[in-house]
């Protein structure tokens, strides 16, 4: 049996509890935009791939460039 002044509880908590997930979702997507910890995970990584599709090594792509394999002092020849 409800009494006459708990109706309207549960919409009052339920309106708390949005405000309070809303609050910590807005937080929490402040804190990753600021920080740009999703870049840092996507970026990192993406580093050390974008040299290995273009010189076929695990190193940044810069760095890595000089152990491509089409590079003139890195041919082997059996030949004189």
């Amino acid at each position: 049996m409800f009494l006459k002044n708990n109706k309207g509880q549960s919409a009052v908590e339920a309106v708390l509890l949005l405000a309070v997930i809303v609050s910590l979702t807005v937080l929490v997507a402040r804190e990753f935009k600021e920080n740009e910890i999703v870049a840092g995970l996507v970026s990192g990584p993406w580093k050390r791939l974008d040299g290995m599709i273009q010189n076929g090594v695990w190193e940044p792509a810069d760095t890595g460039n000089e152990k491509h394999p089409g590079r003139l002092d890195r041919h082997i020849s059996t030949k004189d």
